[in-house]
């Protein structure tokens, strides 16, 4: 009874580990770009960036269009 808690706890964090590491390799092999619900560019990832040919500072906070 006093275990379950933390087998609980061992599950979720493996649960997350995967969830990162999944995350993490689509980063690496997707170009990625994030935007807030009205368009607003939030983030990208270093292959978008790559391929449009800015950086970060020059697209973050403007709009799609």
């Amino acid at each position: 009874m006093f275990g379950l808690g933390s087998k609980t706890r061992r599950a979720q964090q493996a649960v997350e580990a995967e969830i990162h590491s999944l995350a993490a390799a689509v980063d690496r092999s997707q170009a990625v770009i994030q935007f807030d619900l009205d368009g607003t560019v939030r983030d990208a990832n270093r292959n978008f960036l790559s391929v449009i040919g800015y950086e970060l500072g020059e697209i973050f906070g403007r709009h799609h269009r």
